[in-house]
């Protein structure tokens, strides 16, 4: 009997070739999806090792920097500047006049816009009284709170207190207009308390940008007023001297520029908070934030890490920022800020999205502290110095020593300088004027006048100039191209 053989289209092997490669590809694929796991575990471990690090650290030097680091406090009502302040900004009666006063550029109030605010005034009076009752009251809770993040960014209350600012504004110069320094001077000090209780109990930074806004506008409008303020002489009151302020409301507004305890408080609590919404950042974006709201949960689940990495680094970037905050003068700070790394690839921005969001502080809030510092204690030096004219018969200092103690406590050191000099004083230029050695911290000798009394590009010259009296008259444009050949005479008819 003979053996059937197999046919020869038949296959020798177990299993088609095909399914030979699936097996071991769908085994290299478990494998390579194991791995990647395995590294997404450890990378997110090392990430939030690291971050727990920074928050460590922060913790050890006494910085709050989680929610349940910030105390809470519930003020009476009767001492809470910030519920009156809120009241005054709900209470505003904004009409066509109001509107009209938007094109307002600062400076002096010419006539149409005297007659507007005249409108505006009346129509606001309970404003400004609630406004007033503010200043005798010591503290300010603002209500804002963590852990909402967007809480804190949704600060309402910004928008009606720049509006309620703005009406400030015009009354004190309507006021100074019609020779009623006295009520112009109280109202002066009303914007600084305002800006002083938007720097009390926050912690974020809207509040401290309002507050540094607010302080650059009371100062413009020093500025304007200063140079002819009227100030009654002696005992006498305001009223015996046709509405001219009295000594003591100088010496009050001086004492109030001189205190910059809110303002530094305010700029450091500033860091603090936005170092917390940098840290939370994080988590609103694990689950279904907006910075990858186009990704699925599996991608930012995968990118996590990379999120958690970058908030370390910002809790250590916020550190420094806040560090420089603290220090007592601009070269100082910037020494300090220069230990964080600076400038930002196009990777960065990919790699450091939280980073890159964030990036902006370093450069424009530091910035913006110490210059505010500077407007505050050139203008209390500006005031002292109107204050000894008066008593003086209209006669300058010589030198800004005489000032002290009569007008002065001491001298104010410059903010900008790195070795604690005083302010640069030119009494026999034309005008006057006082001067910071401005953002190079190189005394240039005060020779750059801004474009107008309240500012102009003052920090965008050698040294910030604050000018005592009106500037001289502008030369008029003329370009190179300007002169054209005389016209040809005609000789006349017949």
């Amino acid at each position: 009997m003979s053996v059937p053989t197999s046919s020869s289209n038949e296959s020798t092997t177990a299993y088609p070739p095909r399914f030979w490669w699936l097996k071991r590809g769908s085994s290299l694929a478990l494998i390579a999806l194991l791995a990647l796991g395995g590294l997404r575990w450890g990378w997110g471990r090392a990430a939030q090792a690291r971050l727990n690090e920074a928050i460590a650290a922060a913790r050890a030097r006494h910085e709050p920097v989680l929610p349940e680091d910030f105390p809470t406090s519930t003020l009476p009502e009767d001492r809470n500047a910030a519920i009156t302040l809120q009241r005054a900004g709900a209470a505003l009666v904004e009409e066509a006049n109001w509107n009209a006063m938007g094109r307002w550029k600062g400076g002096p109030l010419t006539p149409a816009e005297l007659l507007r605010v005249e409108v505006i005034a009346e129509n606001n009076r309970l404003p400004l009284q609630l406004v007033r009752l503010a200043r005798s009251q010591p503290d300010a809770d603002w209500g804002i709170g963590f852990p909402s993040s967007a809480h804190v960014q949704n600060f309402r209350g910004v928008a009606r207190q720049n509006a309620l600012c703005s009406l400030e504004q015009w009354v004190a110069l309507r006021n100074h207009a019609h020779g009623n320094d006295s009520e112009s001077m109280e109202q002066v000090l009303d914007l600084l308390r305002q800006a002083d209780a938007l720097d009390q109990g926050c912690s974020t930074y809207l509040p401290h940008l309002a507050a540094m806004a607010f302080q650059s506008r009371t100062m413009a409008v020093l500025a304007t007023i200063t140079p002819g303020l009227r100030i009654a002489a002696g005992r006498d009151s305001p009223s015996a001297h046709g509405g001219a302020a009295q000594a003591a409301q100088i010496r009050e507004a001086i004492a109030r520029l001189l205190d910059e305890h809110h303002l530094r408080d305010g700029a450091i609590c500033m860091f603090d908070g936005t170092r917390v919404i940098a840290i939370e950042a994080v988590d609103a974006t694990y689950h279904g934030g907006d910075v990858l709201i186009e990704y699925g949960a599996a991608e930012v689940w995968l990118v996590r890490p990379m999120f958690v990495l970058d908030a370390s680094r910002l809790v250590a970037s916020f550190s420094l920022m806040r560090s420089a905050a603290a220090q007592p003068n601009w070269p100082a700070a910037e020494r300090t800020l220069s230990r964080s790394t600076s400038g930002w690839t196009d990777l960065d921005r990919y790699v450091h999205v939280l980073s890159s969001d964030f990036s902006f502080w370093r450069l424009r809030e530091s910035m913006m502290h110490f210059p505010t510092l500077t407007d505050r204690r050139a203008a209390a030096i500006a005031l002292a110095i109107r204050l000894y004219c008066v008593d003086h018969g209209g006669r300058f200092p010589a030198q800004l020593s005489e000032l002290v103690p009569a007008y002065l406590p001491a001298v104010p050191a410059d903010p900008m300088a790195a070795d604690g000099r005083p302010f640069g004083y030119r009494p026999s230029a034309h005008p006057p004027v006082i001067y910071s050695v401005g953002r190079n911290a190189i005394d240039d000798g005060g020779t750059s006048l801004p474009d107008d009394i309240t500012g102009g590009r003052r920090w965008e010259l050698p040294d910030a100039v604050y000018p005592l009296g009106p500037l001289p008259p502008k030369p008029p444009r003329t370009s190179g191209n300007s002169r054209r050949p005389p016209k040809r005479k005609t000789p006349p008819p017949g």
